[in-house]
């Protein structure tokens, strides 16, 4: 029989001495999961950690910081309602006020129901959860018994005026990384974001909340086309234009009307071919965008949603038509002078 075989239900930790078990863990970046389960006794007869194990432990633990936390969170609820009734007591005077004064009717009522948007950071997997609530601090006190987290870091959050708009945005960011779900940590709000996905959603919260706009510079040319791009263009407008009259039928019975003779059903659609010819575009048209640090914008940046918190400013400039002869020679970098003129010396001609 092993060592483990040993612990039966009383042997189980709980309370105090499980989470003080638990506070050592933290502390010590090299300490073992496994081990920490044998300690507590969270573990199976054979030695292994079942999903039941894994799954007590968290409940028990989630209990045990409740427990510890208790008499603060009465203390913080008590002051919580007391700060609540002082606002909504001040928000209500003042709403009243603004409805009654005239002068003040274009005034905005002061919101009362605040909610935030979260990101935290599970410890363990890295994953990621967006989600929102009234009262943050409280909810990740939750995780434990509710995902097959450990330990929880927040990353950013920012506040809005309603739950309405908070979940808005919650929604808005879910659907942006549907296709990075982690269903592993259990529900619908887990992402596996890498560093820079992060990086640009807490800049996304924290510019929401200041209200400061996403600058970015937009390059704009005309760059004419080679020979090859040219003759395939040529090719592909001729036969567009020349099948397309062929299938409708109405072109070969005009021309055939108007020749009387049998090549003449192919005339009026060569000829409606060299027209597409006519009109092919012998220019090409290219745009780059830059943030404000003048390097190329990256794809993780939320523009959408930047745009539609009117947050997006776009500053656009036109390089002269063909000083570039392909979309590659755009400058790797912008640089400007002191009148804030974009140096041309930086972009390659090669």
């Amino acid at each position: 029989m092993t060592a483990s075989s040993n612990f039966s239900h009383e042997n189980k930790l709980k309370g105090s001495a499980l989470l003080k078990e638990w506070k050592k863990f933290c502390a010590d970046p090299k300490a073992s999961g496994k081990r920490l389960h044998f300690k507590t006794g969270y573990i199976s007869q054979d030695g292994r950690i079942t999903n039941h194990d894994t799954q007590e432990f968290n409940k028990e633990l989630a209990r045990a910081m409740a427990e510890d936390t208790k008499v603060r969170n009465i203390k913080e609820a008590a002051a919580i309602e007391t700060f609540n009734k002082i606002q909504n007591n001040s928000s209500n005077k003042y709403n009243t006020h603004a409805k009654n004064n005239k002068k003040a009717r274009n005034i905005p009522y002061l919101p009362i129901n605040k909610c935030a948007l979260y990101l935290v950071k599970d410890s363990i997997s890295g994953d990621v959860k967006i989600g929102i609530s009234n009262n943050p601090k409280e909810r990740y006190k939750r995780f434990f018994s509710e995902y097959n987290v450990g330990s929880i870091r927040e990353i950013s959050t920012t506040w809005f005026p309603s739950r309405e708009e908070a979940r808005h945005w919650e929604k808005n960011f879910h659907k942006r990384y549907s296709f990075k779900h982690s269903p592993a940590r259990g529900g619908k709000e887990w992402f596996t974001l890498n560093e820079s996905e992060i990086m640009f959603f807490k800049e996304w919260m924290r510019r929401s909340s200041e209200k400061r706009s996403f600058k970015v510079i937009k390059l704009e040319t005309k760059i004419m086309k080679n020979d090859d791009q040219l003759f395939k263009d040529y090719r592909n407008n001729f036969l567009s234009g020349f099948f397309i009259s062929i299938f409708t039928g109405v072109i070969p019975a005009i021309s055939f009307a108007i020749f009387q003779i049998p090549i003449g059903l192919f005339i009026g659609p060569i000829l409606v071919g060299i027209f597409c010819i006519r009109k092919t575009e012998k220019d090409l048209f290219f745009s780059k965008e830059y943030g404000e640090d003048g390097l190329p914008l990256n794809i993780n940046v939320p523009k959408r949603e930047y745009k539609e918190m009117n947050l997006w400013s776009e500053r656009v400039l036109k390089i002269p038509a063909y000083t570039l002869s392909n979309k590659k020679q755009f400058p790797k970098k912008l640089e400007f002078d002191k009148n804030n003129n974009l140096l041309m010396r930086h972009i390659s001609r090669d």
